[in-house]
């Protein structure tokens, strides 16, 4: 009678093939659970248009929304340098405008959402409000 594993398959013969599969599938779910189910997010600088930046919804590292890009300031060569993003303030009727600068938003690959990773709702309500007078000044 040959052994339990099938050699080189990772299988074994002796246990159902759900129960197989649950041990290579519970791993990767628990994984994505543990990192808030999001994908990986990339970098945006010099990927993105003005066009495809404006309108799109903003996320913090946990996942909510903090709000969406009515903005795009761009550097002296046309890049874009930073986003200005109509931020949601619970405390304030209206929210508030908040630039991140565009090396620490990244694009989320599992939606269209960008995501900020060092921040949530919460940080942002202590940030000072955008004005093109405080533009850089972050």
């Amino acid at each position: 009678m040959p052994g339990p594993a099938v050699h080189g398959s990772g299988l074994n013969r002796n246990m159902p093939m759900e129960r197989q599969l649950m041990r290579i599938l519970l791993p990767a779910a628990l994984a994505a659970m543990i990192l808030g189910a999001a994908g990986p997010a990339f970098p945006i600088a010099g990927e993105m248009s003005v066009e495809g930046l404006k309108g799109r919804t903003v996320v913090g590292r946990d996942g909510q929304p903090i709000g969406q890009v009515t903005d795009v300031l761009l550097d002296s060569d046309g890049a874009a340098r930073q986003v200005v993003v109509s931020a949601i303030d619970l405390l304030r009727v209206g929210g508030k405008e908040v630039a991140f600068d565009i090396a620490d938003v990244r694009l989320r690959s599992d939606s269209n959402h960008l995501h900020l990773p060092g921040m949530t709702r919460a940080d942002v309500a202590d940030l000072p409000d955008y004005t093109p007078e405080s533009a850089g000044r972050r």
